[in-house]
């Protein structure tokens, strides 16, 4: 079962629809819970678990709808297909037309068979050579800071699927459209993830319908040509003021015939030394010296050479392309936070376990000396280390101040981190929220190899661009892996940390995360499962 650009574009979308959901922790939970219990026993892994969400969620928004419509991925599909075939037809008329153009023959000068070859031959070998490099260079291209690698011609046509395309199904109210309320909904949700989610998996799609023009544009330059030659009595010849010896364009002419050399023989496939001869134009004696079977003896040569050097390079193109997409398609990171809540949701039980601990008196808390020894307030336990290498098996790190966080408020994050992700704290690191500062003091390669890491913060401190900006150079520091969630607590002095679902300042967190455009930064509010 292999998730599909369709898929995704659903996932980011069903993703959406949950944070408007009022009561996300019983509602999500329970629903997500029933979910997993549909599924048939075995599957445990995390690609498959998140398809079948998509699935399931899929069949309940059309459920509950009143006016069912389309998700963005089957729009998205729809777009695309009838983008592809609009794209072809486009080609092999505007193909046809210039060859038409261009072979028209008045009978006193034969067709410049050098001409020919250079525009619609050479031309268009040389483009799809050149739209090779894109397969090399990709993997560079993506940069590590997120920024998007489409180049004009992908941004035009993408631009004309989503929004010119989207536009004229509306106006003639297409059915699938008219049932859609508002297409702007789609446009959004393809803009606004296009710099993030689907920077990788939008290219390729794209590439293949620029190929998929140029392979139109030629097959109807074939079309044309052929069609000309059995309706109309042509004549070709060769002229050129550089090439001016006939060994020379023979030799030229066998090199680019040895592709179909081996089916067809001299004088049929391209033409020999003596046509080649016969058909040379010099202008001051005219054509009529020339003998027809000469005349007539390129156009195999012609149209094998725009179906070998043009068609079956963009064939080539277009067939190299899906697969890079399916291989893209292929490494999707389901291990991304905002997919495994959705897991973890499906696969932890509605009864929570909660540790036991003995509730802690305000005014003794703030007088308790640490109980650790040979420590005192706002240093970080030896068991947890601040650097090193991590322990294997499902695990995070936590990162906080230790100005901010006692040692027992510590302990009741951890307790919270392990109910909310059931991954294991297994260090602890002091940090100072200045990325230049804290850089020297935590092993970031160490930090790289743990499943998730945790950021606390208390939720009423204002979403600054200071703080903002540490989270986005973390990430990008660790190349996008592991996942980096912030975990929004309430006054850290108090010894309730947790947060209500309706607090403002959480909607202010999300509101400036989102800004971000880090799909490897989420939010997650400090429930209170440890209390």
């Amino acid at each position: 079962m292999k998730i599909t650009l369709k898929d995704i574009i659903d996932l980011e979308y069903l993703v959406d629809l949950d944070h408007d959901v009022t009561d996300p922790e019983d509602t999500l939970k329970k629903r997500d819970r029933e979910i997993y219990s549909s599924i048939g026993p075995g599957i445990t892994k995390n690609g498959p678990l998140v398809l079948h969400w998509i699935k399931a969620r899929r069949a309940q928004v059309f459920k509950e709808s009143d006016n069912p419509a389309m998700l963005p991925g089957a729009l998205f599909n729809i777009l695309y297909n009838h983008m592809a075939m609009l794209l072809v037809i486009c080609g092999l008329v505007l193909g046809g037309t210039i060859v038409s153009s261009f072979l028209a023959y008045h009978g006193s000068h034969p067709i410049n068979v050098t001409l020919f070859t250079c525009v619609f031959i050479i031309l268009p070998f040389m483009l799809s050579f050149f739209s090779l490099i894109p397969m090399v260079l990709y993997p560079f291209k993506v940069s590590k800071q997120g920024q998007s690698p489409f180049n004009l011609t992908h941004s035009m046509i993408a631009s004309l699927m989503i929004k010119g395309l989207a536009a004229v199904f509306k106006i003639i109210e297409w059915a699938g459209f008219s049932r859609y309320t508002d297409t702007s909904d789609l446009i959004e949700l393809i803009y606004g993830f296009r710099l993030r989610t689907f920077t990788p998996y939008l290219y390729w799609p794209l590439f293949i319908l620029t190929s998929l023009f140029s392979m139109g544009f030629s097959l109807g330059t074939l079309l044309g040509a052929l069609f000309r030659v059995l309706v109309r009595d042509m004549a070709f010849g060769w002229q050129s003021t550089v090439l001016s010896s006939d060994q020379i364009m023979f030799s030229i002419v066998s090199w680019m015939a040895k592709p179909w050399s081996w089916l067809f023989s001299t004088g049929w496939g391209h033409p020999g030394f003596e046509q080649i001869q016969g058909t040379r134009i010099i202008l001051k004696d005219g054509i009529s010296v020339l003998a027809t079977q000469d005349l007539v003896s390129w156009w195999p040569f012609l149209c094998l050479g725009i179906l070998c050097y043009a068609v079956f390079p963009r064939l080539f193109l277009i067939a190299c392309g899906a697969l890079f997409q399916k291989r893209r398609l292929s490494r999707f990171n389901f291990e991304e936070q905002r997919y495994q809540d959705i897991i973890h949701r499906m696969t932890q039980p509605l009864l929570a376990i909660q540790p036991e601990e003995t509730p802690l008196d305000p005014v003794a808390a703030a007088s308790e000396e640490s109980p650790l020894p040979g420590k005192h307030a706002g240093t970080i336990d030896s068991d947890f280390p601040s650097t090193g290498a991590l322990d294997s098996g499902p695990e995070s790190v936590l990162l906080l101040s230790t100005e901010v966080f006692s040692p027992q408020a510590v302990e009741r994050v951890k307790a919270e981190v392990f109910s909310l992700t059931r991954k294991t704290v297994r260090a602890v690191h002091d940090i100072s929220f200045d990325f230049e500062r804290d850089k020297h003091l935590l092993d970031l390669t160490a930090l790289s190899q743990t499943d998730l890491i945790i950021v606390a913060q208390e939720a009423w401190q204002p979403p600054i661009k200071g703080l903002l900006h540490f989270f986005t150079q973390l990430v990008q520091s660790l190349q996008g892996k592991p996942s980096l969630q912030l975990l929004l607590t309430g006054t850290a002095d108090r010894p309730d940390l947790s947060l209500a679902a309706d607090h403002p300042d959480l909607d202010t967190w999300q509101q400036a995360v989102a800004r971000l455009q880090q799909p490897n930064i989420s939010i997650q509010r400090f429930e209170g499962h440890d209390s």
